[in-house]
């Protein structure tokens, strides 16, 4: 995972849902359909505990019985750390932070972005299942903080730009910009404790195919859009 996604160019997002496939397929697996699970809806139960993971590293036991590889508690919490470790390494990609200084405090950085993601909105509907491959309604609330985020980061650029400029600060470009570092991720650490502001609501479609073996899976495109939709940055 970690090859793949480092080589990914992730100033595109929709490359950056390349790099969300790569995570939410570990997280995703596999699944086999059984013939005591006929009578429930095999595709709400997979992309409700899909979504919870993702963002707040929880599932349902329901969720669990029907994983074909049946991954323990802490198997599915490490793929959820590893969901964190690339949110928090596209954030510094995007905006072009110190890597060093993400090095540094990647455990404080990570409780940061956990606290954004599990305030994630979504409700997941109903399933199609008329349509083939099954599709899931999911009704989301797009998260703000991501595009707020672009406006504070202009305005701090043009405030250190200026007194630059004004006072000739004698300081190196490593050391400003890991100052700015510092002080847009204390911008973002003070926005994730506040309420968070959601824009209007929209309904996402997500298909739950099936092969011929009766393996089920959420489609991992679908996913990874629906991660975009979730909690969106301001370049599509």
């Amino acid at each position: 995972m970690s090859d793949i996604f480092g080589g990914i160019e992730l100033r595109n997002i929709f490359l950056r849902k390349l790099a969300s496939f790569v995570v939410s397929l570990v997280i995703i697996g596999i699944y086999l359909i059984f013939t005591f699970f006929n009578t429930k809806d095999i595709a709400k139960i997979l992309t409700q505990g899909d979504l919870d993971l993702y963002f707040k590293g929880t599932c349902s036991k329901e969720y669990k019985d029907i994983l074909v590889d049946n991954s323990s508690d802490e198997e599915l919490k490490e793929n959820y750390e590893e969901v964190i470790n690339s949110e928090v390494d596209f954030f510094f990609y995007y905006f072009g932070l110190d890597e060093n200084y993400k090095e540094e405090n990647q455990e404080k950085l990570n409780e940061i972005f956990k606290t954004v993601y599990s305030k994630a909105k979504y409700e997941v509907k109903e399933t199609d299942k008329k349509k083939n491959p099954k599709e899931v309604t999911v009704e989301i609330e797009p998260m703000k903080i991501m595009l707020d985020m672009e406006d504070e980061y202009e305005a701090l650029m043009d405030e250190m730009t200026k007194d630059v400029d004004e006072n000739n600060v004698n300081k190196t470009d490593e050391e400003l910009h890991t100052e700015f570092t510092q002080r847009f991720l204390e911008k973002f650490e003070e926005a994730s404790m506040k309420d968070m502001q959601y824009d209007t609501s929209k309904t996402i479609a997500i298909k739950v195919p099936k092969d011929k073996n009766d393996i089920y899976q959420v489609d991992e495109k679908d996913f990874s859009k629906a991660v975009g939709e979730i909690i969106p940055y301001k370049v599509q």
